[in-house]
């Protein structure tokens, strides 16, 4: 996810998503609804901010979300 320029996302050969990574990993729920995964890090910064964390979208790798939690520490 992190190397890809565009993620295109097929259900039963229709088009549902086709976007950069970070927007397409953003409908977590419904790409889990698909049966499909999204990385780590990015599901980690999804509960992070259903839990009232600021944490911004598009998270893709681990560096990615530590700089967003630290991003947020350094607000508190």
């Amino acid at each position: 996810a992190a190397m890809a320029d565009r993620v295109i996302v097929l259900d039963k050969g229709e088009v549902v998503f086709d976007d950069t990574p970070s927007r397409v990993f953003s409908h977590e729920e419904e790409l889990v609804e698909l049966g499909l995964n999204v990385p780590q890090a990015t599901s980690l910064a999804h509960n992070l901010r259903k839990n009232g964390i600021e944490i911004s979208e598009g998270v893709l790798t681990p560096a990615d979300c530590v700089k967003e939690i630290l991003n947020q520490r350094k607000k508190l």
